[in-house]
């Protein structure tokens, strides 16, 4: 559970933490040790705030005037058991925070979240795997996500071997008006470029 990628600017500490490596997905594209398939045990959520807290501490000790914020990843973190006390933790730390899911949980599950985060600038960042077939969900899961007011962006993972489905989400996801960032698909999933 320690943070897997740090960036730095004169403002910002940018840490991205992947919590759990279970994931109920199973992408030939994913770095291999980064998820297990519904494999290994899911973290308990008081072990969760003591590593975020000292990762917190860590860094406020190196900069105190300088924001933290983190990427809560996986596997697929909302496959944690109370993820939301995480996130409430986080909240009264003050650090930032985005959550990056495969949006297969159900939309109260992320309303709920929204509820958590109302005070923070928090977001729930779907990164859309158009090549699974339980992605044709989020086409009536994201406008209902944007009409309850869920702090919401995409990652659409950009794979080449599905480029009409890649086409028909982005242009899905412009007529929604939903923020959304192309991600390029490799059949090198160590590159440095691509980031699950």
């Amino acid at each position: 559970m320690k943070p897997v990628k740090i960036k730095s600017n004169l403002d910002l500490f940018d840490i991205t933490w992947r919590i759990i490596l279970r994931c109920n997905y199973d992408c030939w594209y994913c770095k291999t040790d980064w998820h297990t398939k519904n494999e290994g045990n899911t973290p308990d959520v008081d072990k969760l705030i003591k590593g975020a807290d000292k990762i917190i501490d860590a860094y406020k000790q190196i900069d105190p005037n300088k924001q933290i914020r983190m990427t809560i990843t996986g596997g697929e973190p909302f496959l944690v058991k109370d993820l939301d006390i995480l996130i409430t933790h986080l909240v009264s730390r003050d650090v930032h925070f985005r959550i990056r899911t495969n949006g297969t949980g159900p939309v109260k599950v992320y309303k709920n979240m929204a509820k958590v985060m109302d005070k923070s600038n928090g977001e729930i960042m779907l990164s859309w795997h158009v090549s699974d077939p339980k992605s044709e969900d989020l086409y009536k899961k994201i406008p209902e996500l944007v009409f309850q007011n869920v702090p919401v962006g995409v990652r659409l993972l950009g794979d080449q071997k599905f480029g009409r489905e890649v086409d028909r989400a982005e242009m899905f996801l412009r007529n929604v008006g939903i923020p959304f960032e192309m991600v390029r698909v490799t059949d090198n999933p160590d590159d440095e470029d691509w980031d699950t």
